[in-house]
Order: structure tokens, then C-alpha cells, then sequence
């Protein structure tokens, strides 16, 4: 799933977040991704479960 939504993403060179609602999870999920060139590095990537209401 993470690598598909980094892949699927519009991402900028730098570090991006990306916050997606996916089917089957109660929680948004949340992924800090680096972009350098044409590596993209995945920083973490965890359920958001303050900050954002659906």
C-alpha cells in the first residue's frame, strides 16, 4: 500500500508528507517520503489518528 501511494503521488524534490484515507482502515495513513533525484526514501509512515477529522 505505502509504495503505491508514493508512487501514485505527485511528489516535489525534499521531503513530502502524504495523508490518504484507504479503504479498510479506521485511520488515515500518514507517510514522510524524501525525494533526491530519482530515489525516493520513505521516512516513516503511521496512522494518523489526531488532527484530522473525516
Amino acid at each position: 500500500m505505502i509504495r503505491e501511494l508514493v508512487v501514485s503521488s505527485e511528489l516535489n524534490p525534499g521531503v513530502n508528507n502524504i495523508i490518504k484515507f484507504l479503504p479498510g482502515l479506521k485511520y488515515p495513513i500518514k507517510i514522510i517520503v524524501d525525494i533526491e533525484g530519482d530515489t525516493a526514501t520513505v521516512i516513516t509512515s503511521y496512522p494518523l489518528k489526531k488532527g484530522l477529522d473525516k
